[in-house]
């Protein structure tokens, strides 16, 4: 099979470094090639050390870098809706490690698609998390955090159970989700905070009829997620201010179902990936308290951020052709 090779931006450092899937074109039979991974910074690209090689390729889905020494991806060999397995690498101290794979956790039971869409694992450059559904066709949706150390031990276990969209939090600890799809005896949804032995609530509101939060991000001075709408329009991003505990809601021109919300230092960013309705990017400064639009690409409408950094996509060129992607250092204002 004939095509390009086609580059994806899995995460960014707070530095402005890059990590980038670099998938090349399918071998004749196959719908996905073997992901092989890079680092970006400016126009030098560095080559990580492969992942082992199996019978079947495998692709990288979504990506965490805390610094421009440390990362960790997931990829899966699935090219399926409804059951995927998956891997956890992490790259330190210039090695690539296997940290968990699907088959520790799923004991020989198929795992639906994990939650959270692009938003699954998360790292401090010491630990990695991330979050997968439950296996066993005969139990409600619900979704655990699984942990790791990035040098591989202890062993991976379960970190939290009915919880989502695993988040480093700046000032130390993990933010996440506890909604009904999650737990499903859970009424409304909670951000919590796990730090140490200690876990909080950081705040506690109602779904929608949805009834899941799709996207989490947090900043020094903000949290903020997406809760998502069952029409094309009228989703919400609502932001609190960690210091104020004032909470400002923004509504989209989009279901918010599948928003890619990041934030950086100083503001928030977010797109609505693959959905419809709006396919704008968007940066909301927290220090003007209004929107930047960065750009639109329907179909990929997709944003990374960290520190003073932001990345989104542009529209292909064509319809064979991958996005590119611009990066931009924030200033502020």
């Amino acid at each position: 099979m004939s095509g390009t090779t086609r580059n994806g931006v899995l995460a960014l450092s707070p530095d402005g470094h890059a990590l980038v899937g670099v998938n090349p074109p399918p071998a004749q039979g196959s719908l996905i090639a073997q992901t092989r991974m890079q680092v970006m910074s400016g126009a030098k690209r560095s080559w990580l050390p492969a992942t082992p090689k199996e019978a079947l390729p495998r692709q990288a889905f979504d990506g965490t870098m805390p610094n421009d020494a440390t990362a960790a991806w997931l990829e899966t060999r699935s090219t399926d809706l409804f059951d995927v397995d998956w891997k956890v690498f992490g790259w330190s101290h210039g090695q690539v490690r296997l940290l968990a794979d699907s088959d520790t956790f799923a004991k020989g039971h198929p795992l639906p698609p994990a939650a959270g869409g692009d938003h699954l694992i998360a790292s401090d450059g010491k630990s990695v998390w991330w979050s997968f559904r439950k296996a066993g066709t005969d139990l409600p949706i619900a979704t655990n955090i699984a942990t790791v150390e990035l040098d591989g031990a202890p062993h991976p276990r379960v970190f939290l159970e009915g919880a989502d969209l695993p988040t480093v939090d700046p000032r130390g600890g993990l933010v996440y989700v506890r909604d009904p799809n999650t737990a499903p005896d859970s009424v409304g949804y909670d951000i919590r905070l796990r730090r140490g032995a200690r876990d909080e609530i950081i705040y506690h509101g109602t779904v929608g009829d949805v009834g899941f939060i799709s996207e989490l991000c947090v900043g020094p001075d903000v949290v903020a997620w997406a809760i998502p709408v069952g029409p094309d329009d009228g989703g919400t991003i609502k932001m609190l201010n960690r210091s104020t505990r004032d909470v400002q809601t923004i509504r989209l021109r989009d279901s918010a179902r599948g928003t890619e919300l990041v934030c950086g230092d100083d503001f928030i960013a977010w797109g609505n990936g693959s959905g419809d309705g709006d396919a704008g990017q968007y940066l909301w400064s927290l220090k003007t308290g209004s929107p930047v639009k960065l750009g639109e690409a329907f179909g990929v409408s997709r944003v990374k951020a960290a520190g003073h950094y932001v990345a989104w996509t542009l529209p292909p060129t064509s319809p064979q052709a991958s996005a590119n992607v611009r990066l931009a250092r924030w200033n502020g204002g």
